[in-house]
């Protein structure tokens, strides 16, 4: 401190010693003090830090309305520090100024007064501003102009008067377009014969002259066309031809080449004289002519297809009149209805569809044909007779030993096709007991009588009638083949008939396997037995019996979870498809370290009522991990027998005999045997065994990575143990720290994983370099999970199979692979596979499918001082992570209450965006449309904290619940503007409409809150809002052209927004009152598409001056009152004619484009 104040003193003390060194200097020059304390020589070595005046360089002004001139000031001393002033007019109806350069508004008197920032010294200058010199008429160089040729042009010129008169502007018209043209410069264009106006009128005052032009171009030849170029005609009938030529009225001579088959006269009429061909030509008078070719031919060619036709009931055939000329058409009659119906078709109706509607009778059908002019030539006619339809054969199948129950829906459909009628009843031949037995009411073994061959059977059933619906047949257990079972029916008509049902019976197919490991629960598909079920009857799956496993191999549980259990399944106990007890909820638990294969029976019963029985495989392996061994990257890696050992006893229960390698690519690696720093004997044989006790040993095989290769390889081995028991397995080797698996996905619990061909296409490029032809699948057990093909929520179209082969490019497709894990299952299940690229190149690798138990999302948060809020991809994706399963691929939302805010695509503007989100639409993360490209734009007014609630989509197709929660806080101050304190209620609304380029301060820093908003200035924000595209052209005569928001009105009135008085007059520089703005605004909302209709005048009711409201006004103050944008003040009033401040303009605009 003492330091610092030392170099002060010395400083002072410094700048004395100049100062006296100075002063006696300037006293020897001359220099003696003056009274006001300065020296009278030039003291420029101490400048004035102080204004002390100011002065304008003239104290008056002439301006016309319209003109401009900047008055420049000058501040003394020229040397003063601060030179910066303000600029104020005393009347801006009259004159407005800005940096000294003042513009006439209207006439009247104005001072313009300029301020010094330091000091406050004034100086003015008196402004009179006058009319300008008006329009009086307006006069052309010529009143008439002839153009010859396209395109040719001439300039007129035009002079207004009087000469000095202010507005010298012009603009031109043309009457008649398709004949001239016109453009601003006056210079006309000849486009099309014919005479036209040229109009020039002045833009002030709407004065007048005219210029009559004529356009009259050289004729060019005259050309003629017919309707027609060909003709058919039969003999006796004519038809008139008609030319149409150009120019129009032409005189046309006919001529015909033969009139021995058809003869023309002088209006075109072609008359039919004699069979053959003739050539008729119209010549226009001066031009070239025209031809039409006329076929004349005899109506006895006239005949149809058959004379004779039988056709079935409900079936068709076809009828056609051959030799059917142009023009002519023909008319298909029966001389009876309800026996055929008929429907014509082809060019004049030439061909008939007859079909059988009522067998057993006849009819003849006629063919009546006409020219063109209704002229009748020929009624060839065809006897048609309708023929009963024979019965189809009503299919089903049963297993041995089941049931079928007859569907009499099928009887119904076999008799409509041989009469057309309902069914009534049928009797049965009974088939013989050998094969099977037909029972009436008959449910698992019982029922209430054999049917009988005397018994009718009905269909529908009824009092005291036996209904066709309850017969069944029942197969025997040791018969397989076919079944036929004659009936006899009568349909509702009468009408009987005879028909057959064609049963095939079938042994018991195909079980159902399921496989798992060791102590590991084996879940039952239902969907499985379902398959099964129909299949064998043909209908889905009701319930099934089991038969219980031996208690020393395992036990089915219901409901089974890590240990607990709801019951022990029981023999007698139906387990159901659709209904409880759950048949999906059936599970067998291996007895403890049990293993090996077995058989459990059951029976079932169709929907349909029909039994059935089958077995479940189920196989149960010895617990093997894969061998794992990790290497460093261009490092090696040994096997150890033991490994190997120990997985043949684990596989098999006894050591390890042999094993044979399936080979790795070479792309990332190669197995070799003795290998040594670089050094081998030879490398390892797919078609070799290697031994654990003998040459080759298993134990000198070492596996050596690609050059520079990261990842993980898969090599399947096969061996045999020392007893002789196969087994296979896998030997994983980590390179460098790779991933676990080739392709890797991951889920939720119980969330399906479809493959994706695109994951396998790219590693096949990588390990074979060209793309994938196909993959085959090592199934896993189905106590982790089923591969299914087609699965689509529970539905699939099969299981996927080990021997398929599914292609990148064909079916069966890769991408319609579904991996679906066992119930509530958690971990990883490995799937290796084999495939070939398109060169037939053989590779393999491993599928990692992991599935964990995800936990809630994160929640997103935002703030905001009441500006819009954009979302990130980003922050969603996080959220999502934070479940811990797979990732975000898109999101739908739920709307927030319109009370808070919209949430916009594309938002740019509060009046340009891309739409309003929906709750349908999908936003994806990387995709289109996309998360990132979303806004919340919070209403007006609104404060708080607004949750937006949306759904969220995984990669794996997992669904979640996620939140959105957004704080808006508007602000009391604004961060522009220092002169908003006493107005902090209209802060956000000036910052919003600030940063929407809507409006700017009067300053820098300032906004001028309390001041009155004009009429021009309010057009203009409008504009700048809703973005008028319109260009006006004129515009009301008070608008200067230089000004402002000159373009601004001019749109608005271009668009109807703007209509100012009768006086063509818009008043701009008047202030604004509250019912004007709001009939501007309503106006503003419809002509841009934010149409808000008026409303009810009782809205106005609720305020104590709502009456005072001007008529012209009342719809749109009510309008606006019903949307929240008007709210009126403490007291309960609108004050309708009370001007509008630009604070109040501001919160008024806000409410509206947050609307």
């Amino acid at each position: 401190m003492q330091t610092k104040m030392l170099s002060r003193f010395l400083s002072v003390l410094l700048v004395l010693a100049l100062t006296a060194g100075l002063v006696p200097a300037a006293w020897a020059a001359g220099g003696v003090p003056s009274e006001s304390g300065r020296d009278s020589s030039d003291w420029s070595l101490f400048p004035s830090a102080r204004v002390d005046g100011v002065t304008l360089d003239r104290d008056s002004l002439s301006l016309e309305v319209g003109s401009h001139e900047t008055l420049h000031a000058t501040v003394s001393p020229s040397s003063a520090f601060d030179q910066d002033l303000s600029w104020y007019s005393s009347n801006t109806g009259v004159a407005e100024v800005s940096n000294g350069r003042v513009t006439a508004l209207s006439p009247g008197e104005a001072d313009i007064t300029v301020t010094t920032d330091d000091g406050g010294f004034t100086a003015s200058c008196h402004v009179i501003v006058t009319a300008a010199v008006p329009v009086t008429g307006v006069r052309l160089d010529r009143t008439e102009l002839t153009l010859t040729k396209d395109g040719e042009s001439a300039t007129l010129k035009a002079t207004v008067s009087p000469s000095d008169a202010a507005d010298q502007n012009v603009f031109w018209t043309v009457d008649d377009s398709g004949v001239i043209s016109v453009d601003q410069s006056g210079k006309v264009t000849a486009v099309g014969n014919g005479a036209g106006t040229v109009t020039v009128t002045t833009a002030d005052g709407g004065f007048t002259a005219s210029c009559t032009v004529r356009v009259q171009f050289p004729s060019a030849p005259p050309t003629l066309s017919l309707n027609k170029t060909s003709l058919s005609l039969t003999t006796g009938s004519s038809e008139t031809l008609s030319a149409t030529t150009a120019p129009e009225g032409t005189r046309v001579s006919w001529i015909s080449s033969n009139s021995k088959v058809a003869s023309v006269d002088q209006s075109g009429k072609v008359t039919a004289v004699g069979t053959g061909t003739a050539t008729i030509t119209a010549i226009p008078e001066g031009g070239a002519g025209a031809t039409c070719a006329v076929t004349v031919s005899d109506p006895s060619y006239f005949t149809l297809s058959k004379t004779e036709l039988s056709v079935m009931f409900g079936k068709t055939a076809s009828l056609s009149v051959s030799n059917l000329p142009d023009g002519a058409s023909v008319s298909w009659s029966a001389d009876e209805k309800n026996i055929v119906s008929l429907s014509p078709s082809g060019t004049g109706n030439a061909n008939c569809t007859v079909k059988g509607v009522t067998a057993g009778k006849s009819v003849i059908v006629t063919a009546v044909v006409t020219d063109r002019r209704g002229n009748r030539l020929a009624t060839p006619a065809c006897t048609v007779t309708v023929t009963a339809a024979s019965a189809p054969d009503i299919t089903s199948s049963v297993a041995s030993g089941g049931s079928v129950t007859f569907d009499e829906s099928k009887f119904n459909s076999a008799c409509t096709e041989v009469y057309g009628n309902k069914l009534n009843y049928v009797t049965f031949t009974l088939p013989s007991s050998s094969r099977g037995t037909l029972y009436y009411n008959y449910s698992n073994g019982t029922y209430d009588q054999k049917v009988s061959e005397s018994t009718k059977y009905y269909y529908g059933g009824g009092v005291f009638k036996s209904a066709l619906s309850k017969v069944s047949f029942v197969a025997e257990p040791d018969y397989s083949g076919k079944v036929t079972i004659s009936y006899s029916a009568v349909d509702t008509s009468g009408y009987s008939y005879t028909g057959a049902v064609a049963i095939t019976v079938s042994e018991p197919t195909g079980s159902i396997e399921f496989s798992g490991a060791q102590n590991e629960v084996i879940p039952f598909d239902a969907g499985d037995f379902n398959a099964l079920s129909k299949e064998i009857t043909g209908y889905g799956l009701d319930y099934v019996h089991f038969t219980l496993p031996s208690s020393g191999k395992g036990t089915l549980y219901y409901r089974y979870d890590n240990g607990d259990y709801d019951k022990k399944v029981s023999s007698s106990a139906a387990y159901y498809y659709d209904d409880s007890p759950y048949l999906e909820d059936v599970s067998f638990v291996p007895a403890r370290n049990w293993s090996g294969t077995l058989t459990i029976p059951f029976t079932a019963r169709d929907t349909k009522r029909n039994t059935f029985s089958g077995t479940i495989e189920i196989t149960v392996s010895r617990t093997a991990d894969d061998i794992m061994y990790s290497v460093d990257r261009n490092g090696s890696v040994a096997f150890d027998v033991g490994d190997f050992n120990s997985f043949s006893r684990s596989a098999t229960g006894s050591s390890l005999d042999y094993v044979e390698f399936t080979l790795p690519s070479s792309n990332k690696g190669t197995l070799y045997y003795n290998y040594d720093d670089g050094d081998y004997d030879e490398k390892v044989s797919s078609s070799k065994r290697y031994y654990r006790n003998q040459r080759p040993y298993l134990e000198n095989i070492t596996f050596v990575p690609a050059r520079n290769y990261t990842g993980t390889v898969s090599i399947p081995f096969q061996g045999s143990s020392a007893d002789s028991d196969s087994f296979s397995g896998t030997i994983r080797v980590t390179v460098g720290g790779g991933d676990s698996g080739d392709i890797e996905y991951s889920a939720a619990v119980n969330s399906p994983i479809t493959l994706s061909s695109d994951d396998f296409n790219d590693y096949c490029k990588d390990e074979t370099g060209k793309s994938l032809s196909y993959v085959q699948f090592t199934l896993p057990p189905t106590s982790r999970g089923i591969l299914y093909y087609d699965y689509d929520d529970g539905d699939y179209d099969k299981k996927v199979s080990a021997s398929t082969e599914y292609f990148l490019s064909k079916s069966p497709y890769l991408e319609q692979v579904t991996f679906v894990p066992a119930k509530n299952y958690t971990g990883t299940v490995i799937i290796d596979f084999t495939g070939e690229n398109t060169g037939g190149k053989a590779f393999s690798g491993s599928l990692l499918l992991s599935f964990a138990t995800v936990k809630d999302p994160g929640v997103i948060y935002y703030t905001t001082d009441a500006q819009e809020v954009t979302f990130r991809s980003s922050d969603f994706s996080s959220a999502c992570d934070k479940r811990g399963g797979a990732g975000l691929t898109s999101v739908v939302f739920q709307l927030p209450p319109e009370s808070a805010g919209r949430l916009y695509y594309n938002y740019g503007s509060p009046t340009s965006y891309g739409g309003l989100v929906d709750d349908d639409t999908a936003y994806e993360v990387d995709g289109s449309p996309s998360i990132s490209r979303i806004s919340f734009v919070p209403k007006a007014g609104f404060s708080g904290t607004v949750t937006i609630a949306y759904t969220g989509t995984d990669e794996s197709g997992s669904t979640y619940t996620g939140y959105v929660q957004i704080g808006v806080t508007p602000s009391s101050s604004s961060s522009y503007f220092t002169d908003m304190g006493r107005y902090s209620w209209a802060a956000e609304s000036v910052d919003y409409l600030y940063e929407n380029g809507i409006t700017t301060g009067v300053g820098a820093t300032t906004y001028h809150p309390d001041g009155l908003i004009t009429r021009g200035d309010f057009v203009l924000m409008l504009s700048r809002a809703f973005r008028f595209s319109v260009s006006g052209g004129d515009n009301f005569k008070d608008v200067p052209a230089e000004s402002y928001y000159a373009q601004a009105i001019s749109s608005a009135k271009a668009l109807g927004i703007a209509q100012g008085g009768s006086d063509g007059r818009f008043n701009p520089s008047a202030s604004l009152t509250r019912e004007d703005a709001m009939v501007l605004l309503q106006r503003t909302l419809n002509r841009t598409g934010h149409g808000i209709d008026d409303a009810s005048a009782s809205y106005l009711n609720r305020f104590s001056d709502g009456k005072s409201v001007s008529s012209y006004a009342q719809g749109s103050v009510a309008a606006l009152v019903q949307a929240g944008v008007i709210q009126g003040d403490d007291a309960g009033n609108l004050n309708p004619k009370g001007s509008l401040t630009r604070a109040e303009m501001a919160v008024i605009l806000h409410r509206v484009l947050t609307l």
